[in-house]
Order: C-alpha cells, then sequence, then structure tokens
C-alpha cells in the first residue's frame, strides 16, 4: 500500500515523493517531476509545476 487512494487516470511524473501514505490523488490529476506531497487530497484535474512541495500542514491528524 503507497497511497490512500490513486485514480488510474493520474499522471505522476519521475521524481515525485509521497511522504504519508494517506495522501489521495482524483482523476484527472497531473504532479510534474521532482514534486513532494505530504498528507493532501489533490481533487479532480488538478495540475501541479514541477518540483512544487505540498506540505502536511501544521494541524495533520494521520489515522493509519
Amino acid at each position: 500500500r503507497v497511497l490512500a487512494h490513486c485514480a488510474p487516470s493520474a499522471a505522476i511524473a519521475f521524481g515525485t515523493t509521497f511522504s504519508a501514505p494517506g495522501a489521495r490523488i482524483d482523476d484527472g490529476v497531473y504532479i510534474g517531476p521532482q514534486c513532494h506531497v505530504g498528507l493532501a487530497h489533490i481533487e479532480r484535474d488538478v495540475i501541479i509545476a514541477p518540483a512544487v512541495h505540498i506540505p502536511s500542514g501544521g494541524r495533520v491528524q494521520c489515522n493509519e
């Protein structure tokens, strides 16, 4: 198990890392190369440029 959810139509470029297994990736998402994603829900049809960092945030609750 790597992510809580990753839609088959999502495109995740080389070098992207996920630091939380609770992350969710919806349909039509593109994540550019060398990104870092924490505990986040990336919603439908979002495009993320290369080298973007999306941290988990200060008030994260992990229910894993």
